[in-house]
């Protein structure tokens, strides 16, 4: 993988991780009580946007990948597992991302709500687990 894609792989998915975990901090420990109830921190709308921007853009690169990076390492059975994990975990976030945003009935968009982030907090696990082992398997 070339220098600069490594670069914005990590970036994007620096940010992606990053800004949904910022979002749950707010959801969780920082909402107001307003006058018609709950009410969302301020922030919480532009990290919603910088999230799905990066997310689109993690697509479009796990794409890229998976046409070169995948297809090559997986010819010469380098870190299969681990990256079959990746692909599939990204799988599941962007279901599971489509659907808490978009599904109409509360009890669904809940679960899958709750499913996405707690896939998403732990993804960085076997992203770090991929990562130091490709570094290690490089050395």
């Amino acid at each position: 993988m070339s220098r600069g894609l490594r670069m914005a792989l990590d970036a994007t998915f620096a940010v992606l991780w990053i800004s949904g975990c910022a979002w749950l901090v707010l959801e969780f420990f920082f909402r107001t009580t307003g006058e018609f109830g709950t009410v969302p921190h301020p922030w919480q709308p532009g990290l919603l946007v910088a999230h799905g921007i990066a997310a689109l853009l993690v697509l479009f690169i796990v794409g890229w990948l998976v046409g070169t990076h995948v297809e090559a390492r997986w010819r010469i059975g380098m870190k299969r597992a681990s990256g079959v994990v990746l692909l599939a975990l990204t799988g599941l976030l962007a279901v599971s991302g489509f659907a808490a945003f978009y599904v109409t009935a509360d009890a669904l968009r809940a679960s899958t709500a709750t499913i996405h982030e707690v896939l998403g907090v732990l993804a960085l696990l076997p992203v770090l687990i991929h990562w130091f082992g490709a570094r290690r398997a490089r050395r």
